[in-house]
């Protein structure tokens, strides 16, 4: 006879391990602890047409290594944050692609989270994402002394 907390006669099976749910001030939190790691650029635009590249912050990782991986882990973050900062552009209900700046050739580069193959695990805590400033809901803002700073002329 099943009680309360009893498996009821079910077998535990093993789990399918899926894409840890990133939470938005933990990644902030590990973009700003790489001082040292290089600022990408990160933008959204709706798949259905030709518009363009809507900037909507910065991704860095551990070594400059893997831009992609850093963009398609943090894919959904990314889509959110651009939903906040375009909300006539990007509906709730549309479809994205990503992409990061390339410096060199001022070019942006779209990622596909199915051209990744295998992300070593643990990559997560390497990788890190800082939205554009939206004072509208206070994501990604940085106050002084009570006041809102702009921290965009300086980092983007």
């Amino acid at each position: 006879m099943a009680g309360f907390g009893s498996s009821g006669g079910k077998k535990n099976s093993p789990k399918k391990v899926k894409d840890l749910k990133l939470k938005p001030k933990q990644q902030w939190d590990r973009y700003n602890s790489m001082k040292n790691e290089t600022a990408l650029r990160v933008g959204v635009r709706v798949q259905t047409t030709d518009s363009e590249w809507l900037e909507v912050g910065r991704v860095k990782s551990k070594g400059n290594k893997s831009p992609e991986v850093a963009v398609a882990k943090q894919r959904v973050l990314i889509a959110e944050h651009s939903r906040r900062l375009f909300p006539m552009q990007i509906l709730k209900d549309s479809k994205v692609e990503w992409a990061f700046f390339q410096e060199e050739s001022e070019q942006w580069v779209t990622v596909d989270k199915s051209d990744l193959g295998d992300v070593p695990e643990g990559i997560e805590k390497e990788i890190g994402f800082e939205g554009r400033p939206d004072p509208a809901t206070g994501f990604y803002c940085l106050y002084k002394e009570g006041r809102l700073t702009d921290t965009t002329k300086a980092n983007l």
